[in-house]
């Protein structure tokens, strides 16, 4: 995670997860403890991204699952391993309102300041990660905190980023 604001030292929250879709919401609380000290906003767009990433992995990957999580005074990088070879598609513009899927990656794309995957030749699998910053980023209005993290408040973040709000 050290091309991406992640811990080149080694420092950092590293959990093995189990390879199921339950892991997801034990990845959401590791996030959580991992970024109390940082906004709440920020934790729970941490956590919604989270969500996708391990998701994803558990339905389009392969054994084994881990999460790493490095938090700094600004801000949080997450980076979620499985060890499928087969690469993420890119998020699709034209998912059908009722549709469960197609639409994670757009998510990630649209909330982090920075994500990517990366596939290590050595290794087998993938990882992919996205940074959150606290310092320069659009938090929640104050009069909204229970939306911040949900899928209508990554759209919210987008329109204010691409200043169509």
């Amino acid at each position: 995670m050290d091309s991406h604001g992640g811990a080149p030292d080694g420092r950092g929250t590293v959990v093995e997860l189990p390879f199921v879709p339950e892991s997801v919401a034990q990845a959401r609380r590791t996030v959580r403890e991992a970024g109390a000290a940082l906004p709440r906003w920020l934790v729970q767009d941490a956590e919604l991204l989270t969500s996708e990433l391990v998701s994803n992995a558990v339905l389009h990957g392969a054994p084994a699952l881990n999460l790493t999580i490095a938090a700094d005074e600004d801000g949080l990088t997450v980076a979620v391993r499985d060890g499928g070879a087969a690469m993420p598609l890119p998020a699709r513009r034209d998912v059908p309102v009722g549709d469960h899927g197609g639409r994670g990656l757009g998510i990630v794309q649209r909330i982090a300041q920075d994500w990517g995957v990366e596939q290590r030749p050595q290794q087998n699998g993938k990882t992919v990660w996205f940074r959150l910053e606290a310092r320069g980023a659009v938090g929640p209005e104050p009069q909204e905190p229970d939306r911040a993290g949900t899928p209508e408040r990554a759209q919210d973040r987008a329109h204010e980023r691409e200043g169509t709000a």
